[in-house]
């Protein structure tokens, strides 16, 4: 569970950071 958690948090991060991008162009063009 400790490993799968540990794996999983890059990808999170990575996936967190992506939509956080995303938002701000989003936000940018809307707005």
């Amino acid at each position: 569970m400790v490993r799968f958690s540990k794996r999983q948090y890059i990808p999170t991060t990575s996936v967190l950071k992506r939509n956080y991008f995303l938002f701000h162009l989003y936000h940018k063009f809307y707005v």
